[in-house]
């Protein structure tokens, strides 16, 4: 008999939260409404008590019982006007429920990343271009831009790094349904495995780019043993988007190069 109090008792105490808030957000819509002209926005703390709101079919959840106290907490701040403290304690609870919010951190990482590298790209093409700006004579970036370049070693490598890159990106976008096991981890570990993801594509395929371009790896493409730039584009993406694939040329490099391989 003691062993069924003590395992309904819990179920009691969300009932009574669950309660408690629906009452005092119901309070909190109930409330003298203030006369806005047409076109004009909602107060701050309306638009809070929407939000408060949308939390409410959340809250049912038994997954997410264990956040009532803290969203009560946050309706109780907003009655007595604390409108900062209860708008973060709304965005902690919406982080800590939300799926889709662990998804929008781990996006800020990868534009994070991707801002970076198009920051770097211009700085790259400006130093490039500085002399011929200094100078006052007429840029002409065309003579970077000849075929020896694209089918130098180190420039096939470099596609290979950015291509992997890519490849991490994609393969962060093709597992979304993996962020609903992310929900309530730390924005900094989202960010930076939005960040990061890519930075280790690229990695991986600049590795795979210079095994293939030192010829520890022997392969040829239609019977041709100089491997095209188009060559590197494809096996910098696919080292980028797929860890296993990676794995695999490592292990083939490992025993080219007289190591074990790995299991």
């Amino acid at each position: 008999m003691s062993s069924d109090i003590g395992d309904t008792k819990p179920n009691m105490n969300e009932t009574e939260a669950l309660q408690t808030f629906r009452q005092a957000l119901l309070a909190l819509v109930e409330r003298p409404a203030q006369s806005l002209s047409p076109g004009e926005p909602l107060s701050t703390k309306d638009r809070l008590v929407g939000k408060y709101a949308d939390l409410l079919p959340v809250l049912e959840l038994p997954a997410n019982a264990g956040y009532l106290a803290e969203a009560l907490v946050g309706v109780r701040a907003l009655q007595a006007d604390q409108l900062q403290v209860a708008e973060h304690i709304f965005e902690e609870v919406n982080f800590g429920t939300s799926n889709v919010t662990a998804l929008a951190y781990v996006m800020q990482g990868v534009l994070a990343f991707v801002f970076v590298v198009v920051l770097l790209t211009l700085l790259f093409f400006l130093v490039l271009l500085l002399p011929n700006i200094l100078t006052f004579q007429e840029a002409n970036p065309s003579p970077l831009f000849t075929k020896n370049l694209f089918t130098a070693d180190v420039t096939k490598v470099a596609i290979a790094s950015l291509f992997g890159c890519f490849g991490g990106v994609v393969s962060l976008l093709t597992r979304l349904h993996e962020f609903e096991n992310l929900k309530g981890k730390s924005r900094t570990f989202l960010r930076a495995l939005g960040g990061t993801q890519p930075i280790v594509g690229g990695i991986f395929a600049c590795v795979v780019g210079a095994f293939f371009s030192a010829k520890i790896i022997a392969i040829s493409v239609g019977g041709a043993s100089d491997l095209s730039t188009w060559f590197y584009v494809v096996i910098g993406f696919l080292a980028g988007f797929s860890e296993r694939f990676t794995r695999n040329i490592l292990n083939v490099a490992e025993s080219h190069l007289g190591g074990p391989t790995g299991a």
